[in-house]
């Protein structure tokens, strides 16, 4: 701790000694950007990059600065047409390599390089409470978007102020401000409630047509319908030896490839970057979902038709479309005593049926195909308690509180 600390006061004496740009912005990314396969043009699935495409498609009467960092050197000559876009905008930008999935000295170039626009800059833009930038000085803004509502318990004994330091955090609701509140000691006056920008792509389906054919080549048939399941990592899993594996489930389920073909339903599995994927046995019939540049997988939940999921907060972006939910929780009473949840009792504010054994997914995947759907009001009154807006506009919300709270002046 004293390292730390010693270390804060040493960066902060160097931003002080350097000059500082108006109205300038630096984008610092986590290495699940580039496991997500996420830059400035496929960023519909992170808050982050979502806010400053948007953010960029504005014309402003001052020159502003971006700084974005960057992984894929491949996608960086790509990006020559988001840069001339910018320039008519009276926005300049400028990509810094990020140091995150480096080594030896690249890494420590590449970390000097970072610093040494960050300290230049006014606005620092992050993705999470936890990535702690060094040296910020209080005429500097700190503002995390955020990627999840909480569900899972973030609550670490002798370490609940960790956020403390944030001077903002975007969040979606009431509720979900004062959960993450007390769990990490975010001011709560520092929430933004103004809904989470990548919930927008929810109500967009401009990649339909290439998700489909890639589900084609997958399957060999166009489905009637999509069914996603999006279970979050467990913590015990995640400490566990190699020899560790299971089924993608939790149990096995007979007969999934083949009801799936009958009923020309395509199954895809989105597993949490922290899960070993050679760990989890997926049944037949059942794909992976794809890492690709060419859709997120938030552009696949646009068209997807029910979702399963756990104690992902995933469920909650979800409820925007009220579309059937399932939960599976084979391993609720682990999972509480493991990691703890947000909310009890949990079943109170699971907006879907919840299965813990394979008759149970049976039964609830014959529901769907068979158009029974008794969570819509359960459904619908999760909505306003998790989400204050119900739109596709919380892009321009954001990007708008933004600009008014720090006198960025655009053009009409």
């Amino acid at each position: 701790m004293f390292k730390r600390k010693l270390l804060n006061l040493l960066f902060k004496v160097v931003n002080l000694l350097t000059p500082k740009i108006k109205n300038s912005i630096y984008v610092n990314l986590g290495i699940s950007s580039k496991n997500n396969y996420e830059d400035l043009i496929n960023n519909s699935g992170n808050n982050v990059l979502k806010f400053i495409d948007v953010f960029m498609k504005n014309r402003f009467k001052d020159k502003v600065y971006i700084f974005v960092e960057y992984f894929d050197e491949k996608r960086f000559l790509l990006y020559d047409t988001i840069m001339e876009n910018a320039i008519q905008n009276n926005i300049h930008l400028k990509f810094i390599r990020c140091y995150a999935d480096q080594k030896g000295i690249n890494k420590f170039i590449f970390l000097l390089k970072k610093y040494h626009y960050l300290f230049k800059t006014k606005y620092w833009i992050v993705g999470t409470g936890d990535t702690y930038l060094f040296g910020k000085l209080k005429g500097q803004f700190l503002l995390n978007l955020n990627y999840f509502i909480s569900c899972k318990s973030d609550l670490v004994v002798g370490n609940n102020d960790r956020w403390k330091h944030l001077d903002g955090m975007l969040t979606t609701s009431l509720l979900a401000s004062t959960v993450v509140s007390s769990q990490t000691g975010v001011k709560l006056d520092h929430c933004w409630e103004l809904g989470f920008p990548r919930n927008d792509t929810l109500f967009k389906t401009d990649k339909k047509d290439i998700i489909l054919e890639w589900i084609k080549n997958e399957i060999g048939f166009y489905p009637k319908k999509i069914i996603v399941y999006a279970p979050t990592y467990r913590d015990y899993e995640k400490n566990s030896n190699n020899d560790y594996n299971r089924a993608l489930f939790g149990y096995d389920i007979l007969g999934i490839e083949e009801f799936l073909s009958n009923n020309q339903i395509c199954m895809v599995a989105k597993l949490h970057n922290l899960t070993s994927k050679s760990a989890i046995i997926l049944p037949k019939g059942v794909i992976p979902f794809k890492l690709c540049f060419d859709f997120s997988f938030y552009d696949l939940l646009a068209i997807t038709d029910c979702l399963i999921t756990d104690y992902s907060s995933v469920g909650y972006d979800f409820l925007l479309l009220n579309r059937p939910i399932i939960y599976n929780l084979y391993d609720f009473e682990k999972y509480i005593f493991d990691r703890g949840l947000s909310y009890e009792p949990y079943d109170s504010f699971c907006p879907g049926l919840i299965v813990k054994n394979s008759v149970e997914m049976n039964n609830a995947l014959n529901d769907f195909v068979h158009d029974v759907d008794l969570y819509k009001d359960k459904r619908l009154l999760l909505l306003k308690v998790f989400h204050k807006y119900f739109d596709n506009n919380s892009s321009n919300r954001v990007v708008n509180n933004f600009c008014e709270r720090f006198g960025i002046k655009r053009h009409d």
